[in-house]
């Protein structure tokens, strides 16, 4: 490859990103032990061989971005010329005892800062003295490059016991020098230019789209959540270097009650996880607002394309209620899953277009000022906030992946806090479990450990009642039963 645009939706994460504001996405791998008593733990460079080996068949790991200048286009994708593992797959060990939140405070550190943009926008770090003599691995990559789907496509190539597309003859790794600036201000220029005749029919289109899914929420009486009724709370943040992280585990098995016994789907149950932890957090502040609080969900935009795919973005945000002013939390579900239809609908109409089509078309500088903008209102307003949280549910491995004959135990996600959002909250199925990564702008929640943990007792909360249901009258739940 010798260079690839960058998509307008890819690029955002590019112009939103600030020494203050890191716009990577973090996984955790929990490495278990081999059933081969003569397999010890995985060293540097057996992981440095092993990801090397497959590299081919996650291009993108090669990739670094060069930006157009004066930001007169999207930025590009180009081969790194100077592209060597060593400066992306590193280790170090934990110091004695290695405990949990020596783990967590190591990822929170390693994930909260900006990576390095003369190279490939990701990093691997082994690991060692995890409780003893465990390992783990952090991976981290910018969010540019990786969405739910294609971070599940990549790890499974990354992961995979044989090379996935290679053989002896694949061709070598050859890429060109990044050209100059003159020839990628005058290259970005004209494809701008090329870009922008599609632009004003783009525009019409999703003005159509913008308004169909007006109409529709118009239509109904049902109220919607609305970020000009959310009060400002302790998850909104204004900003800050530090990261704090934490991290849990739910059976899938609970979800999945609860999901049968209230007729409701899988995001909902976690969006009422979520809201029973976030009014713990809030109610021991003596903060829980009258207002119910909203979320945003990434969700998955369809494409045209029947490849996996291996990198970049493509997903709408769907905001949903948290219902954090419904005190039963029986009735605190449906009510979440009751808006959600609504909002789902909304941005079913809405279309493709008003997401990333039109993206595409906006000159670089224009969207980065915008963006901009929009994120320091976003970080200062107390009358209109952003999300307190966003909420990402990705589905992930039914069977547990395994790195060079050692099986990962557990597997956490979670993505950049931005925007006056003060923590993300990543959730992925993995074998028969349900993990949660929480990752927060440090000075935005004192306890995150406690957040996790109320998100626990909140989930156990709805599997108490969903055997009720099994057993009582239907009428008799909720409303405070």
């Amino acid at each position: 490859m010798s260079s690839r645009r960058m998509n307008g939706m890819d690029a955002a994460f590019i112009y939103l990103e600030g020494k203050a504001q890191p716009m990577t996405n973090t996984y955790l791998f929990m490495l278990g032990k081999s059933p081969d008593p003569l397999m010890g733990p995985i060293t540097l460079d057996e992981l440095r061989e092993h990801i090397s080996v497959r590299l081919d068949s996650v291009p993108s790991l090669r990739w670094r971005v060069v930006p157009t200048p004066l930001h007169l286009n999207h930025p590009l994708y180009m081969d790194d010329p100077d592209f060597s593992i060593a400066n992306h797959v590193t280790s170090v060990t934990l110091p004695s005892p290695g405990n949990a939140g020596q783990l967590n405070d190591l990822v929170a550190k390693y994930g909260g800062v900006e990576l390095d943009r003369s190279m490939p926008l990701w990093g691997i770090m082994l690991v060692d003295g995890v409780e003893g003599d465990g390992q783990a691995l952090i991976f981290r990559g910018h969010h540019c490059m990786f969405d739910g789907i294609s971070t599940m496509v990549t790890l499974g190539r990354l992961f995979s016991p044989d090379p996935l597309g290679q053989s002896d003859e694949a061709p070598p790794y050859t890429p060109q020098p990044i050209p100059s600036t003159g020839t990628l201000a005058w290259n970005g220029w004209k494809e701008q230019l090329v870009n922008s005749k599609g632009f004003i029919k783009l525009t019409v289109k999703a003005a159509e789209e913008a308004k169909a899914a007006r109409s529709y929420f118009d239509s109904t009486d049902e109220p919607r959540p609305r970020y000009r009724d959310m009060p400002r709370t302790v998850f909104n943040s204004s900003g800050g270097a530090g990261r704090i992280y934490a991290r849990g585990l739910f059976e899938l098995s609970d979800i999945s009650r609860v999901r049968r016994a209230a007729g409701v789907t899988f995001t909902d149950v976690i969006l009422a996880t979520v809201s029973g932890g976030m009014r713990a957090v809030l109610g021991k502040r003596g903060e829980l607002p009258e207002q119910a609080l909203i979320t945003a969900v990434p969700t998955g935009l369809a494409s045209g394309d029947t490849s996996p795919r291996q990198w970049g973005n493509k997903f709408a945000g769907m905001t949903a209620s948290l219902a954090t002013n419904v005190e039963d939390p029986w009735d605190r579900l449906h009510e979440i899953s009751r808006v959600a239809k609504i909002t789902k609908r909304g941005v079913d109409l809405a279309g493709e277009t008003m997401w990333t089509a039109l993206s595409d078309k906006v000159p670089g500088f224009a969207m980065k000022a915008a963006l901009m903008l929009n994120s320091a209102k976003c970080k200062r307003s107390k009358k209109h906030p952003n999300t307190p949280v966003l909420v990402s549910n990705v589905r992930g491995p039914e069977e547990k992946l395994v790195l060079a004959g050692r099986p990962i135990n557990e597997f956490y996600i979670t993505g950049p806090p931005n925007s006056g959002t003060g923590a993300v909250l990543g959730f992925i199925s993995y074998g028969d479990k349900m993990s949660v990564g929480c990752f927060s702008i440090q000075g935005t929640l004192d306890d995150p450990e406690f957040f996790v943990e109320a998100m626990k007792e909140s989930l156990a909360e709805l599997v108490e009642i969903a055997d009720r249901v099994a057993t009582e009258p239907q009428s008799s739940i909720g409303q405070g039963n």
